[in-house]
């Protein structure tokens, strides 16, 4: 699956999936989403929120947000996070995801004002655990 970046005029981008997306699981019922940052980033790097989940069998029961998301790896551009949320898919309760909403200035005057971007992790309910979702809705 390819990136798909959706730019507006007013130099602002959302990644809505990519294929380096991926979900960390630490111990007990915390997570880390984390999104590739490479392209708007001009680097190796990642957009990460963490996050403590309660979940059913087959449901997200509730998505609590622990700080602010940030930037790792190495890149051009430093990130300031602006907000993070949890949309709830709306007829499958199993599925949500975390968006991470901020600004990414750079290094090199690349963009004046630097570049608003929303990264989007996708989650879904699978046999019990949680996990990454690569499809969008």
């Amino acid at each position: 699956m390819m990136k798909q970046f959706i730019i507006n005029a007013s130099s602002s981008m959302e990644i809505k999936q990519a294929p380096e997306t991926r979900l960390i699981t630490r111990p007990g019922s915390f997570y880390t989403a984390r999104v590739s940052a490479a392209v708007p980033g001009v680097g190796i790097s990642w957009i990460n929120q963490d996050f403590n989940a309660d979940l059913g069998h087959t449901t997200i029961i509730s998505i609590e947000l622990l700080g602010s998301s940030f930037m790792t790896g190495v890149s051009w551009g430093t990130w300031n996070a602006n907000r993070s949320w949890v949309v709830y898919h709306r007829t499958n309760p199993g599925r949500a995801q975390v968006h991470m909403d901020g600004t990414i200035n750079y290094t090199w005057n690349l963009i004046a004002g630097g570049l608003r971007a929303t990264f989007i992790q996708g989650l879904i309910m699978n046999n019990g655990r949680l996990q990454a979702d690569n499809d969008i809705w």
